[in-house]
C-alpha cells in the first residue's frame, strides 16, 4: 500500500497526481465526473469502448444523453445517499406534462440542471421512503460510507470508480432502480 501512496499516477492525458491528491479531487463530482471521465476510464468507458472506439469518442466529445429512467434514477439515487446536492442537480416543475412550454422553458433556463416533473419527484420520495422505511435496509444505510472513491491501474491503464455504499462489515452495496419490475431480477445479474 505504501507504493500506492509514494508513486505518483500518470493519467491517459500525461498528467501525474498522487493517490492522496486524487481522492480528495474525486469528491467533487465536476472534477470526477469531468476532468477525470476523461483522464482514466471507468466501467461505464469500458462498456463505450467494446460497443466501438466511436461510441467512446462520442462521449468524450459530447458526453452521454440521459434517458428519463436514467434522470429518474439518479434522483432516486441522490435523494438516499446525497440529498443536500438535490436542490443544486434538480429543477423541479409543477406541470403534468413535459411536452408543456412551462417544462421546455425550465429546461432552456436551467442547463446546468436535470429537470424533472413534481409527480417525477414525489415518485423518487415515494421510492426513497420505501426504501428507508424497510429494517433490513435501516442496519445498511446507517452503517456505510456513501460515495467512497477508489482509483488504481487495471493492465496498467487508470481506472476510476465509486461504490454507491460500503457497509462497516466491508460489503459493497449498489442502489438501483427499474422501470420493469417484472425482468428486474434478470438486469439486477447483467448489471
Amino acid at each position: 500500500m505504501s507504493e500506492l501512496n509514494e508513486n505518483p499516477f500518470v493519467l491517459l492525458d500525461g498528467s501525474q497526481w498522487s493517490h492522496s491528491e486524487l481522492l480528495e479531487r474525486m469528491q467533487d463530482d465536476d472534477f470526477y465526473y469531468g476532468y477525470l471521465g476523461k483522464a482514466s476510464l471507468s466501467s461505464s468507458s469500458v462498456k463505450l469502448l467494446n460497443q466501438s472506439p466511436k461510441a467512446y469518442q462520442s462521449y468524450l466529445n459530447k458526453g452521454s444523453e440521459e434517458s428519463s429512467a436514467l434522470t429518474n434514477g439518479k434522483l432516486v439515487h441522490m435523494l438516499i445517499l446525497e440529498p443536500h446536492k438535490v436542490q443544486d442537480t434538480f429543477e423541479i416543475v409543477d406541470v403534468k406534462s413535459k411536452a408543456t412550454k412551462t417544462f421546455k422553458e425550465a429546461e432552456a433556463s436551467n442547463p446546468s440542471k436535470a429537470v424533472v416533473t413534481a409527480d417525477e419527484f414525489r415518485n423518487a420520495q415515494n421510492m426513497m421512503n420505501a426504501l428507508m422505511g424497510c429494517k433490513q435496509v435501516e442496519d445498511i444505510i446507517t452503517n456505510c460510507t456513501y460515495e467512497p472513491a477508489g482509483f488504481g491501474y487495471v493492465a496498467g491503464i487508470p481506472f476510476r470508480a465509486k461504490a454507491d455504499m460500503i457497509h462497516a462489515n466491508g460489503s459493497i452495496y449498489d442502489i438501483k432502480t427499474t422501470s420493469d419490475i417484472e425482468s428486474f431480477r434478470y438486469s439486477a445479474k447483467k448489471y
